[in-house]
């Protein structure tokens, strides 16, 4: 499935619990299967992608110094040349790792150079390290993290818009629970929240109809916010849940719905049969889980 492009099977194969060659466990903030991790993201998973960027931002924090150790007259000769042939990872060695003038300080001029050149090169790493140093020089931590947050949303938006069914799920997700994408609880907004969930169900996204269902069904209030239950609302998108996403908690709610006439007429047969439905997901979730991790 992952090799026919479902990224949604990329990023079970990117989670698989497997262990390091020495028997202990891979560290959390490493990904697993590192080929399907990155073809995940490439795919357009813009929530594993800015899983990404936080981890990369924290290895930016613990960086003590931009500069590495100076680079001999033979690897600056060497890195040059595989700069000028478009090398990018060349361009950042470079960057950050400056020859020495003749008094023995480093030539930063000649480091700024190859710095400029890596990001228009595409080195996102690097700009965000460039981003992140120069906000700690200036004393604008806050504004960084700001500009850094909307920019993902503009990208994400912009995404969204033009049919990306991932980034609209992610925006919806994100807005309601914001520690998703490490946003300030006061971004919490149920209102995008299902605007972006209803966008993402419309372009075809098979989990958006379980979010909406969830939502609907407990109310904001279950959330952090004020709303009661909608069971109206609720039983069309937890049927389209259970039809469209395969989704087993919108067939329980819809049996609980049935079972207790909320926004739908009492009809215990339905509820048996929606918690019949719900029993089996289970199931064939639990055996596909098991299946992959055998292969």
């Amino acid at each position: 499935m992952a090799e026919a492009g479902d990224v949604q099977a990329m990023d079970i194969l990117a989670r698989i619990p497997k262990k390091m060659p020495d028997g202990k466990p891979v560290p959390s903030y490493e990904p697993l299967y590192p080929e399907w991790h990155e073809r995940a993201i490439k795919t357009g998973d813009k929530m594993r992608e800015l899983g990404q960027r936080s981890i990369d931002e924290m290895t930016v924090k613990h960086l003590k110094d931009f500069y590495l150790s100076p680079l001999t007259e033979e690897q600056i000769a060497e890195y040059i040349k595989q700069a000028e042939a478009g090398n990018v990872i060349a361009m950042r060695m470079l960057a950050r790792t400056p020859k020495k003038l003749p008094d023995g300080t480093l030539d930063t001029a000649f480091a700024e150079y190859w710095l400029k050149r890596a990001i228009a090169a595409g080195d996102k790493w690097l700009e965000l390290l460039d981003r992140w140093n120069t906000a700690m020089k200036t004393g604008k931590w806050e504004e960084y993290q700001q500009a850094s947050r909307e920019e993902n949303i503009q990208a994400l938006e912009a995404d969204a818009k033009n049919g990306g069914q991932n980034s609209a799920l992610t925006l919806g997700e994100a807005y309601l629970n914001p520690d998703r994408l490490q946003w300030p609880q006061s971004m919490k907004n149920f209102e995008k929240s299902v605007h972006w969930f209803r966008v993402a169900a419309n372009v075809g996204s098979r989990e958006a109809p379980g979010e909406l269902c969830a939502l609907y069904f407990n109310g904001t209030k279950h959330y952090g916010g004020g709303g009661d239950p909608d069971y109206q609302e609720a039983a069309k998108w937890c049927l389209l849940a259970a039809h469209v996403g395969c989704d087993a908690l919108g067939a329980i709610n819809l049996g609980q719905m049935f079972e207790k006439g909320l926004g739908v007429p009492r009809n215990l047969a339905e509820a048996l049969y929606w918690g019949q439905v719900a029993n089996d997901r289970w199931e064939s979730r639990d055996r596909r889980l098991q299946e992959i991790r055998n292969r």
